[in-house]
């Protein structure tokens, strides 16, 4: 039989062994909670559900918050593409790699790159670097440096349209996005602004700011001489070019995305999405979804055919479906072609 003192010290025991059991609960439950309150935020990052809230609501162009005091094209004509300014995710000093690194790189179930996709390649003050197609469609407009010189690599799927500008206008360096509009179908960039009542839209295709500030000063863009061709061809003449490689790094969500072409469907169909204003002529030399490229030579452009896979001996100012070129750039008779056979 226990005595008093004994069955004191029994009690203790077994009451801290069930302090020490409760404890020991608690720590699990509380470590479980936070590493599901780290997955789950790794999730949501991924998932690109925790992004800051962004401006247009995709259908009416007052709620995307540019200033369109002065537009150099009808109000109604510049049209919000059913997303928000800033969804399409620009790039800015994306990181590239040498080729060798960047043929390397994996994406889905297969290699990111191959020798026969096409890129927009540029060679500016001896540093040659190509983008490939796949990635900058994605982001439409990447702001990147090459050769000392601040440029824009635009890409627009809707019209296949590729166009490089140096982004030095004026005294200013600009940096671009995606606004979310479209004007004939093409792309509307926006330069970014602390203040956004400072902010101008601009036209891919027509090399210009067309509403804010910088349209009411007639702002032109210069266009950078470039080629579109593939990987293969751009690597046999610049062997030691880098290649742009977007996001890759930045998480496993974009690995995925530049693992296909979400418009292969899209130029299935040729269905142009937006009006187009002139409206494309029905009796035309070309189908509306042919391939152009466009010179300027001396103030005049050099508009002739195009197929993929050329190697492109001459570099070229624009590559773009031909009803984009046609609307943006329309002969002074819309019945005629201004396109060299």
């Amino acid at each position: 039989m226990l005595s008093p003192i004994d069955r004191c010290r029994l009690s203790r025991h077994r009451c801290g062994g069930g302090i020490q059991k409760v404890t020991n609960i608690t720590m699990v439950v509380m470590i479980a909670i936070i590493w599901l309150v780290l997955i789950g935020h790794r999730l949501m990052v991924i998932g690109g559900f925790w992004d800051p809230p962004l401006r247009g609501d995709g259908q009416k162009l007052e709620t995307y918050g540019f200033n369109l005091d002065v537009t150099l094209v009808p109000q109604d004509q510049i049209i919000p593409a059913g997303f928000a300014r800033d969804a399409i995710k620009a790039l800015v000093n994306p990181p590239s790699l040498p080729a060798e690194s960047a043929l390397a790189l994996k994406a889905g179930h297969g290699p990111l790159l191959k020798p026969g996709i096409r890129v927009v390649g540029i060679e500016i003050n001896g540093e040659a670097r190509a983008y490939p197609v796949r990635i900058v469609q994605l982001h439409e407009v990447c702001n990147d440096t090459l050769g000392g010189v601040p440029i824009a690599v635009t890409f627009n799927p809707l019209c296949d349209s590729a166009v490089v500008f140096d982004r030095r206008v004026g005294s200013e360096t600009l940096e671009f996005g995606v606004s979310g509009l479209v004007y004939n179908s093409n792309v509307v960039m926006f330069d970014r602004r602390d203040d956004e009542d400072a902010e101008s839209l601009w036209s891919q295709l027509q090399f210009r700011a067309i509403a804010g500030p910088a349209a009411e000063s007639r702002r032109k863009l210069i266009v950078l001489p470039m080629r579109v061709v593939t990987l293969r061809h751009w690597l046999e003449r610049y062997p030691d070019s880098t290649i742009c490689i977007g996001q890759y790094d930045a998480d496993r969500r974009w690995k995925q995305r530049y693992a296909g072409d979400p418009y292969t469907l899209y130029y299935a169909k040729a269905e142009i999405p937006y009006p187009l204003e002139p409206a494309f002529p029905e009796q035309s030399k070309r189908e509306p979804f042919d391939r152009i490229t466009a010179r300027d030579d001396d103030g005049v452009w050099d508009v002739t055919p195009y197929t993929i896979g050329d190697d492109m001996e001459t570099p070229i100012d624009v590559h773009a479906l031909w009803f984009a070129w046609h609307t943006m750039h329309p002969p002074s008779d819309p019945g005629l072609s201004p396109l060299n056979e």
